[in-house]
């Protein structure tokens, strides 16, 4: 098969296609989330019980109590969250097994104790918190949320929440957005 085209429209012709697929990065246009429906909640629409608000109450005293055992220790080692390398991560993790039972595997066995509704609670309200948090107030109901989580497996569900650094703000902001 011949190639009809010239050195110079074959060029061209990359140059086009290579112009369609690579953006540069100051012509993305990132936009906010579109939210479906209002946030606010509806009559006969899904808010947290007071059994609920202290589940996620508990949660959050237990992951601060990690937390500060953790910034006690990178302290300890005269550490900052800036600067953190894996040797320095492998000596914390050293300094807490010198310990009856981290606060960390406290949390993380708490968590582990809980049933998969439970779990898909607090998934559900620490990702309508995170975006209340971030969007001024603004979430999709409960219910909604809610739907989306029980379709994560226990492990997911574990693992997104002990993964989130903010995870006391989301937590509180989730709480506030649907009580």
């Amino acid at each position: 098969m011949q190639n009809h085209l010239k050195s110079d429209e074959t060029d061209e012709n990359l140059k086009k296609i290579l112009n369609m697929v690579a953006l540069p990065h100051d012509r993305i246009d990132f936009k906010k989330p579109i939210f479906k429906k209002s946030t606010k909640i509806r009559r006969g629409k899904r808010i947290l019980n007071s059994d609920e608000i202290l589940l996620i109450d508990k949660v959050i005293n237990l992951f601060k109590e990690a937390k500060n055992e953790n910034d006690n220790l990178m302290q300890q080692e005269g550490l900052s969250d800036d600067d953190v390398t894996v040797l320095d991560l492998i000596k914390i993790y050293i300094a807490t097994l010198n310990e009856d039972q981290p606060k960390e595997t406290v949390f993380r066995s708490y968590l582990e104790s809980l049933s998969d509704d439970e779990l898909a609670l607090i998934d559900a309200v620490m990702y309508g918190g995170r975006d209340a948090y971030s969007f001024g107030g603004r979430t999709y109901p409960l219910d909604e949320m809610l739907e989306e989580s029980r379709k994560n497996s226990r492990e997911i569900l574990i693992y997104t929440i002990t993964s989130k650094g903010p995870l006391i703000e989301y937590l509180t902001a989730g709480i506030n957005a649907y009580k």
